[in-house]
Order: structure tokens, then sequence, then C-alpha cells
């Protein structure tokens, strides 16, 4: 027996003439449902090659965690409705099928998204975006890609301070950095919404070599965290970590912490 179809999902139809699973929908007028499942099978071959060219496109986008890491990761700002919404070669491939084929035919991640950013990438960043001048879009660029370099170049050197510690004990390498502001008590009830919470600060100090770290907690009522409370914890963990040099023995401490250019730092440094 032959069903029909009615009048509503008729008209839904020829105002939809191309279909979010590619069928055209004036061949599902007049037919036999079995019909109209059979035009549901995902057609995966030509989705996928389809895909493989809208992702392609976002080659220059990815990067590297590692060089030994073979698994690719997408920018943070992008997702898998991002980019399907983004080109318009997508429109025809259904959510679920896009997330299908890029899930299985393509070993891409997604990085997690930065609490702590650089606010001169960010403000790169929000230049590129703003400016209608290709000029001005082109220079910026330009500016992000040195900055990157330099960054690329600073962690180079940490990883041959770290390798120099690991071999050597008297080449102390620390790495140090004051953590977000932790409020407490941390509860979720609605009455902590309209309160004062207390103010924890946790300022770690990491030693390369030995691959231990030491988190120094203080709180609020105790100080504020300023240049001169953190050279007082950074020296702190030296006194007690570390004995007092002999004549005879000669020692380098190397310290990384985006907070070194205080003055205070300097001058305990020297």
């Amino acid at each position: 027996m032959n069903a029909s179809l009615s009048e509503s999902i008729i008209s839904h139809i020829k105002r939809c003439p191309q279909t979010s699973r590619g069928c055209n929908a004036d061949l599902l007028v007049g037919r036999h449902v079995s019909l109209f499942q059979k035009f549901r099978k995902l057609d995966y071959d030509g989705q996928s090659q389809n895909l493989s060219q809208i992702i392609s496109l976002q080659e220059p986008e990815r990067r590297r965690v590692e060089e030994n890491v073979s698994r690719r990761h997408c920018t943070v700002k992008y997702s898998i409705n991002y980019t399907q919404q983004k080109y318009p070669d997508a429109n025809n491939i259904s959510l679920r099928v896009y997330h299908d084929i890029f899930k299985s035919k393509f070993n891409l991640r997604f990085a997690l998204p930065r609490s702590d950013t650089c606010s001169y990438c960010d403000k790169l960043f929000m230049n590129f975006c703003s400016n209608d001048d290709a000029n001005e879009k082109k220079r910026s660029e330009i500016e992000s890609e040195i900055h990157h370099r330099k960054a690329e170049t600073g962690y180079k050197t940490l990883k041959d301070d770290t390798d120099t510690s690991k071999l050597n004990p008297n080449y102390v390498v620390l790495c140090t950095d004051l953590q977000q502001v932790l409020f407490c008590p941390n509860l979720t009830h609605s009455s902590v919404f309209y309160q004062r919470q207390f103010s924890t600060y946790n300022y770690a100090v990491h030693n390369m070599g030995e691959e231990n770290a030491k988190m120094l907690l203080s709180h609020e009522a105790m100080a504020h965290w300023g240049s001169t409370e953190i050279a007082s914890a950074l020296l702190f963990y030296i006194t007690n970590k570390y004995s007092r040099q002999k004549p005879s023995e000669e020692r380098k401490l190397v310290v990384w912490s985006n907070r070194n250019n205080h003055s205070v730092i300097i001058i305990l440094e020297i």
C-alpha cells in the first residue's frame, strides 16, 4: 500500500529545495515512504571529499604542540559548530555528519581555552579583526609572527637551561609564577554571589632540574602580593632549600619568571 505525505510536509519540502543531507526535495513529492528513507542514507564518500576540501582551508591555523606528537590541534577560536557554519561549502552537510567525519577521518583536536593570555597577542589579534585596511592587517600579522618567534626562542632557551640543570646539580633553574587569585570559600550557592570572598594567593616555584614544585600559600590578611612579597617568597624558598656555599663551591642560579622586570626582583637577584 502506498503511503502519502501530508500537505504540511510537502509544503515544507518545497520551501527547502536542498535539504541538509543533500537530497533533491522534488524527488520526494508523491513518492513512496521507502524512497524517502532511501534518500536519507548518507553518502559518506562524497561528504568526506567535500569536507576534506573544507578542512584543508584551516591548515594554516593548525599548530603542533610538540615536535614528536603527530596529533594536530586547531586554534582555540575554532569549534566544530564554528567551522561547519563558517564555510559555505559545508551548508549541504548536517552538523552530525560534519562531526562524524571530522572525528573519524582527521587526526584533529581543539586546544583548551586559555585563561591567561598574552596582552600583546590579544592587542594584535583585536587590531587584525577590527581593521578593514589590508596593510594594517598585514602589519599586525608580521608583528605577531615576530612576537611568536621571540617566544619560541625563549622556550628553547628554557629547555636548554632545563637540560643543563638535570646534568649539573650546581646549575639551578627555577620557574616561578603567581597563580590566579583563589577565592575562599569555594561555594556555588546563591548567597555567596552577593558576599565578599576571602582572597588567597599561591606562588609556585618549580625546580626544573629536580622536577618538583613548591607552593607558597598565603591569604590577604597576611600581605598584599606585590613585587616585595614575591621577592620575599623567592628568597624564602632559596634560603630554605639550599645551604650556604663554601668558598670553594660555585653555583649558578637561573630564575624564569614573568615578573623579573620589577626593581625589587632585580635587586634580589643581584
